[in-house]
C-alpha cells in the first residue's frame, strides 16, 4: 500500500470517527431533551382526588352529610357545649376585660371523647393519653381510604405518604393544668406531639412514604397539599393521604383572640358583609386520598377531582406581622395557574380564605380580581364563597375545608349559598370588578368546571390551589372497580369490625346508604364493600337477590340476630388473617355449561374468555361452547381431551382471574395435570393468550 493511500485510508477513517462522534452527540442531545422534557411533564402532573373522608361543625360527617349542610344553607356553629369549657365563667361582653372572651360561639363537632381504640390496635392505657386530634385523624383517615375504595388494611408497606395540617395541642396543655408534672405518664410524649398527628397514621396503617405535620397556621393543611404534590411528583411516594386537624378543648387560645379583637362578636363569620368583625372558631377534621392522576387512571379508580396546580408564598415584610399581602397574595394565585397550566380566565369559581375582617376580606377579594380578570369577558364574573360562613374557621384544618367544598362544588356543578350578607362590603368596588358573591344556591352549568381554593396564614404564608371537575375523566376511570353494572344474579356483601358492637353499626348504616341509594348497583355496593373494606375480626355476610332482601339481611345484622335467611355470621379466630389458595383441578372435572350465565354478563368472565377466543376459535364453537350450555352435546363432547383440555383451562382462569377481581388474592395456586397451565397464567408467569397456545400445542 503506497503512502497515498494509507493517507486516504486514514482520512476516511477519521471522517467516520467524526460522524460517529457526531452522531452518538446528537442522539444524547436528543436524549437529553426527551428526559428534561419528562422530567418537566412530571412536575406539573395533575393530581386525582380519589377519596374523601371528613367530620366538620353541624353534624357534617363524610361526603354526603358536608353537602347536605352546604346546600342546605345551614349553620354548625352554636354556643360553646357544656363539655368543652364554662362559657359563662370565661365570657364578658366587654373586649377590654382580661382573661375573658367576648366569643360565645364556635363550630364544634360531636363525640371528640370517643375513640375506636381496638380497630388500631390501641390499648386503652395508651389511649386515653393520646390528644384526641391524633384519634380523630386516625378515623378519618381510614374513612377517606374507604372511601377510595382502598382497605385500609390492604395499603400496609406501601409507599404512602401521610401530609397533615396541624397547630398546638389543647388536651396537652389541659393534661398538664389537670394534674401537672406528676401527671405526666410514659404515653404522654408520643400522644401530645404535633408530629405524631401524621407518624401515628403512618404506624398504624404501615406507611412507608413520607409523614409529616404542618405548621403555617391558618394555612397549614393546604400547605400541606403542596408539600404532598411536590413528593408524589418526585416520585418520593406513590399515593398520600392529605388532611388537617383542630379541635377546641380549652378556653385558652380563644381568650387569646379575642384580646387581639379577632373573633366575631355575635357568633357569625361575617365574610364579605359590611359588618364584618371577625372569625368564628370552628373544628374538624378533613382527609383526602391523592394520586397521580395518570396512575388513577390506570388503575380504574373513581376520579373526585383533579388538582391542576399549586403554590404557596409568604407576605414578607408587610405593614404588620399579621396584615395581609395582596400582591403576594396575587402571586401565590398566579403560580398555582401556571403549574396547572390553566388561564385565569377559565377559573370560574373561588372557595376564598374569608376569614370576615374588615381590613382582610377587601385585600383578597382586590387580590383576586386582578389576576382573574385578566382574559374575562364583559359579564363573566367569578363566583366568590367561603365555607367559614358555614362551620367557622377551622384554622389548621380551613384549608382542606375549603378544598373538599371546591371539589364538590366543581364535581357537581351547584354552588352553595354563601351565608351572612346582608350588605356587601363597601371597600370593594363589587359593580366594577369581575367578581361576585353567590348568596343563593345555583347552577355552574360550564362543561368544564375548574376552582380556586385560598388559604392564608396569619402569620403571612400563603396557599393556593387550582382544582378541576372530574367530567373530563369520569370515561376513563372505572368507579367501583371497573365492575359492570349489567351483571345478573344474587350478591355478597360483606361487613366486617373489629367488634360486634361496630358490625352491627356497620351493617346498619350500609342498610341505610342502599336504601337512600334507590338507584344504586347492588353489585357495585358488593364490590366496595367486599374490596374497599378492610378484613377485620367480626364478620358477617348477606346473599341478596334484590335491594329488599340486602336490606332485610344487613338490618337482621344490625339487630345481633344469629340466625336469618341469607346471613352469614363468622369470628376471625386469633391466629390471623386467613390464608387462601386456588387448586385448579384437572381433566375429568365437570365443565358444561359452568360459565353458563356468566359470559356475555360479566365483564371479567367475558374479557378472558374471549382471550382465549383469539387462540382456540369462536365462543360460539366447541371447546368453549361447551362452557356455555349444559346440554347432553357438551357433555359428550367434554370425553374427548381436544376439547377438554382447553375449556378446562379457559374455564379456570376466567374463574381464577373473576376471584381476584374481588380482592380475594391467593397466597398459592396448585393446578393438576393440564390446571397447572391455568396456574401459570393466574399467577403471571405467563399471558392467558400464551397458555392457550401451549395447551393447543400439546393436548
Amino acid at each position: 500500500m503506497t503512502a497515498h493511500s494509507e493517507r486516504v485510508q486514514s482520512t476516511e477513517t477519521n471522517e467516520s470517527d467524526r460522524a460517529e462522534v457526531l452522531r452518538r452527540a446528537l442522539v444524547e442531545l436528543k436524549t437529553a431533551r426527551e428526559e428534561a422534557a419528562e422530567a418537566k411533564k412530571k412536575l406539573s402532573e395533575p393530581l386525582a382526588v380519589v377519596g374523601v373522608g371528613c367530620r366538620f361543625p353541624g353534624g357534617a360527617v363524610g361526603v354526603e352529610g358536608f353537602w347536605d349542610l352546604l346546600v342546605g344553607g345551614r349553620s354548625g356553629v352554636c354556643e360553646v357545649p357544656p363539655g368543652r369549657w364554662d362559657v359563662d365563667a370565661f365570657f364578658d361582653a366587654d373586649p377590654d376585660v382580661p382573661g375573658r372572651t367576648y366569643s360565645r360561639h364556635g363550630g364544634f363537632i360531636e363525640g371528640v371523647g370517643e375513640f375506636d381504640a381496638g380497630l388500631f390496635g390501641i390499648p386503652p392505657r395508651e389511649a386515653v393519653s393520646i390528644d384526641p386530634q391524633q384519634r380523630l385523624m386516625l378515623e378519618v383517615a381510614w374513612e377517606a381510604l374507604e372511601h377510595a375504595g382502598v382497605a385500609p388494611d390492604a395499603v400496609r408497606g406501601s409507599r404512602m405518604g401521610v401530609f397533615v395540617g396541624v397547630g398546638g395541642s389543647d388536651y396537652e396543655r389541659l393534661n398538664l393544668s389537670a394534674g401537672g408534672v406528676a401527671g405526666v405518664d410514659g404515653y404522654a410524649a408520643t400522644g401530645s406531639a404535633v408530629n405524631f398527628v401524621a407518624n401515628r397514621v403512618s404506624y398504624a396503617l404501615g406507611l412507608e412514604g413520607p409523614s409529616l405535620a404542618v405548621d403555617t397556621a391558618c394555612s397549614s393543611s393546604l400547605v400541606a397539599l403542596h408539600v404532598a404534590a411536590g413528593a408524589l411528583r418526585a416520585g418520593d411516594c406513590d399515593s398520600a393521604l392529605v388532611g388537617g386537624v383542630n379541635l377546641l378543648l380549652s378556653p385558652g387560645t380563644t381568650v387569646a383572640l379575642s384580646q387581639g379583637r379577632m373573633l366575631s362578636s355575635d357568633g357569625r363569620c361575617r365574610t364579605f358583609d359590611a359588618d364584618a368583625d371577625g372569625y368564628v372558631r370552628g373544628e374538624g377534621c378533613g382527609v383526602v386520598v391523592v394520586r397521580r392522576l395518570s396512575d388513577a387512571l390506570a388503575e380504574g379508580q373513581q376520579i373526585l377531582g383533579v388538582v391542576r396546580g399549586t403554590a404557596t408564598n409568604q407576605d414578607g415584610k408587610s405593614s404588620g406581622l399579621t396584615v395581609p399581602q395582596g400582591f403576594a397574595q396575587q402571586e401565590v394565585v398566579r403560580r398555582a395557574l401556571a403549574v396547572g397550566g390553566v388561564l385565569p380566565s377559565e377559573v370560574g369559581f373561588v372557595e376564598a380564605h374569608g376569614t370576615g375582617t374588615s381590613l382582610g376580606d377587601p385585600i383578597e377579594v382586590r387580590a383576586l380580581a386582578r389576576v382573574l380578570g385578566q382574559g374575562r369577558a364583559g359579564g363573566d364574573r367569578v363566583r366568590l364563597g367561603s365555607v367559614k360562613t358555614n362551620i367557622g374557621h377551622l384554622e389548621a384544618a380551613a384549608g382542606i375545608a375549603g378544598l373538599i367544598k371546591a371539589l364538590l362544588v366543581a364535581e357537581r356543578g351547584v354552588v352553595p349559598p354563601h351565608l351572612n350578607v346582608n350588605r356587601l362590603n363597601p371597600l370593594v368596588d363589587w359593580d366594577g370588578l369581575p367578581v361576585s358573591v353567590v348568596r343563593e344556591l345555583s347552577a355552574w352549568q360550564q362543561d368544564r368546571r375548574i376552582a380556586g381554593v385560598s388559604s392564608f396564614g396569619f402569620g403571612g404564608t400563603n396557599a393556593h390551589a387550582v382544582i378541576e371537575g372530574p367530567a373530563a375523566y369520569q370515561d376513563c376511570s372505572g368507579g367501583a372497580g371497573g365492575v359492570s353494572a349489567s351483571g345478573r344474579g344474587p350478591v355478597v356483601v360483606k361487613v366486617s369490625a373489629a367488634s360486634a358492637a361496630s358490625l352491627r353499626e356497620s351493617a346498619r348504616q350500609l342498610a341505610d346508604f342502599v336504601v337512600a341509594d334507590a338507584e344504586g348497583d347492588l353489585r357495585s355496593v358488593a364490590w366496595a364493600a367486599g374490596v374497599g373494606r378492610a378484613d377485620l375480626a367480626e364478620r358477617a355476610a348477606v346473599v341478596a337477590g334484590d335491594r329488599g332482601e340486602l336490606v332485610g339481611g344487613l338490618r337482621a345484622v344490625a339487630a345481633g340476630g344469629e340466625v336469618a335467611a341469607g346471613v352469614v355470621r363468622g369470628r376471625r379466630s386469633a391466629g390471623g388473617s386467613p390464608r387462601v389458595g386456588f387448586v385448579i383441578p384437572g381433566q375429568g372435572a365437570p365443565l358444561a355449561g359452568v360459565l353458563q350465565g356468566l359470559y356475555g354478563h360479566d365483564a371479567t368472565i367475558t374479557r378472558v374468555v374471549d382471550e382465549v377466543a383469539t387462540v382456540v376459535g369462536p365462543v360460539t364453537r366447541l371447546p368453549l361452547a361447551a362452557l356455555l350450555d349444559d346440554g347432553e352435546d357438551s357433555v359428550r363432547a367434554l370425553h374427548d381431551t381436544a376439547v377438554a383440555q382447553p375449556a378446562l383451562y379457559a374455564a379456570a382462569v376466567a374463574l381464577g382471574t373473576w376471584w381476584q377481581a374481588q380482592g380475594i388474592e391467593p397466597e398459592a395456586v396448585v393446578g393438576h395435570s393440564v390446571g397447572a397451565y391455568a396456574a401459570a397464567a393466574l399467577t403471571g408467569i405467563f399471558t392467558t393468550t400464551t397458555g392457550a397456545h401451549l395447551i393447543m400445542r400439546h393436548r
